[in-house]
Protein backbone atom coordinates (compact mmCIF):
# COMPACT_ATOMS: atom_id res chain seq x y z
CA UNK A 1 0.00 0.00 0.00
CA UNK A 2 2.72 2.58 1.25
CA UNK A 3 4.09 1.98 -2.22
CA UNK A 4 1.50 1.97 -4.91
CA UNK A 5 -1.00 3.94 -2.76
CA UNK A 6 -1.79 7.25 -3.97
CA UNK A 7 -1.88 9.63 -1.05
CA UNK A 8 -4.72 10.98 0.40
CA UNK A 9 -8.67 11.10 -0.15
CA UNK A 10 -10.68 14.18 0.19
CA UNK A 11 -14.40 13.68 0.04
CA UNK A 12 -16.81 16.81 0.80
CA UNK A 13 -20.59 16.97 0.87
CA UNK A 14 -22.20 19.73 0.34
CA UNK A 15 -26.12 20.98 -0.97
CA UNK A 16 -27.13 19.47 -4.01
CA UNK A 17 -27.04 22.92 -5.84
CA UNK A 18 -25.09 23.56 -9.13
CA UNK A 19 -23.46 26.66 -7.67
CA UNK A 20 -22.66 24.95 -4.32
CA UNK A 21 -20.46 22.19 -6.17
CA UNK A 22 -18.87 24.48 -8.49
CA UNK A 23 -17.61 27.04 -5.62
CA UNK A 24 -16.33 23.68 -4.15
CA UNK A 25 -14.60 21.98 -7.18
CA UNK A 26 -12.97 25.81 -7.39
CA UNK A 27 -11.86 25.77 -3.79
CA UNK A 28 -10.36 22.38 -4.20
CA UNK A 29 -8.75 23.48 -7.37
CA UNK A 30 -6.97 26.56 -5.86
CA UNK A 31 -5.94 24.91 -2.27
CA UNK A 32 -5.07 21.69 -4.00
CA UNK A 33 -3.93 21.89 -7.80
CA UNK A 34 -2.77 18.21 -7.92
CA UNK A 35 -5.74 17.29 -6.65
CA UNK A 36 -8.15 14.87 -9.05
CA UNK A 37 -11.29 14.30 -8.79
CA UNK A 38 -12.35 10.88 -8.45
CA UNK A 39 -16.17 11.12 -8.51
CA UNK A 40 -19.29 13.11 -7.62
CA UNK A 41 -22.41 12.29 -7.08
CA UNK A 42 -24.91 15.09 -6.15
CA UNK A 43 -23.36 17.56 -3.75
CA UNK A 44 -21.00 14.48 -2.60
CA UNK A 45 -17.17 14.53 -3.89
CA UNK A 46 -14.06 12.20 -3.69
CA UNK A 47 -10.68 13.77 -4.73
CA UNK A 48 -7.55 11.94 -4.63
CA UNK A 49 -4.78 14.06 -3.28
CA UNK A 50 -1.00 13.20 -3.95
CA UNK A 51 0.90 12.56 -0.69
CA UNK A 52 3.86 14.15 -2.00
CA UNK A 53 4.27 17.88 -0.80
CA UNK A 54 0.47 17.87 0.75
CA UNK A 55 0.40 20.49 3.95
CA UNK A 56 -1.97 18.40 5.70
CA UNK A 57 -2.30 21.16 8.80
CA UNK A 58 -3.23 23.21 5.99
CA UNK A 59 -5.96 21.80 4.58
CA UNK A 60 -7.37 21.35 7.64
CA UNK A 61 -7.24 24.83 8.65
CA UNK A 62 -9.06 25.87 5.02
CA UNK A 63 -11.31 23.60 4.61
CA UNK A 64 -12.68 24.64 8.07
CA UNK A 65 -12.11 28.75 7.73
CA UNK A 66 -14.91 28.03 4.42
CA UNK A 67 -16.71 25.73 5.61
CA UNK A 68 -19.76 27.43 6.31
CA UNK A 69 -19.37 30.00 3.43
CA UNK A 70 -19.18 26.96 0.78
CA UNK A 71 -22.27 25.17 2.30
CA UNK A 72 -19.97 21.98 3.49
CA UNK A 73 -22.14 19.85 5.32
CA UNK A 74 -19.36 16.86 5.99
CA UNK A 75 -16.11 16.36 4.62
CA UNK A 76 -12.93 14.05 5.49
CA UNK A 77 -9.05 13.62 4.85
CA UNK A 78 -7.92 9.96 5.12
CA UNK A 79 -5.09 7.82 3.40
CA UNK A 80 -6.10 5.71 0.65
CA UNK A 81 -6.97 2.18 1.67
CA UNK A 82 -5.75 -0.56 0.53
CA UNK A 83 -8.68 -1.46 -1.49
CA UNK A 84 -8.37 2.06 -3.39
CA UNK A 85 -4.45 1.04 -4.35
CA UNK A 86 -5.91 -2.11 -5.42
CA UNK A 87 -8.26 -0.51 -7.58
CA UNK A 88 -5.65 1.70 -9.17
CA UNK A 89 -2.92 -0.73 -9.84
CA UNK A 90 -5.81 -2.84 -11.33
CA UNK A 91 -6.81 0.38 -13.68
CA UNK A 92 -3.82 1.48 -14.64
CA UNK A 93 -3.17 -2.10 -15.90
CA UNK A 94 -6.17 -2.47 -18.21
CA UNK A 95 -5.32 1.00 -19.53
CA UNK A 96 -1.66 -0.26 -20.37
CA UNK A 97 -3.38 -3.18 -21.66
CA UNK A 98 -6.29 -1.43 -23.94
CA UNK A 99 -3.36 1.16 -25.61
CA UNK A 100 -0.86 -1.94 -26.34
CA UNK A 101 -3.75 -3.74 -27.72
CA UNK A 102 -4.94 -0.82 -30.04
CA UNK A 103 -1.75 0.81 -30.98
CA UNK A 104 -0.20 -0.68 -34.35
CA UNK A 105 2.88 -3.27 -34.58
CA UNK A 106 5.95 -1.05 -35.48
CA UNK A 107 8.32 -4.02 -35.55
Amino acid sequence: KDEFGSGYRLTLVTTNDAHAIAALRTFVRDLLPAANLVHAFGGRMVFSVPRLGVPLASIFRDVAAVQDELCILDWSLSRTTLEDTFIQIVNADELETAATATSPDRS
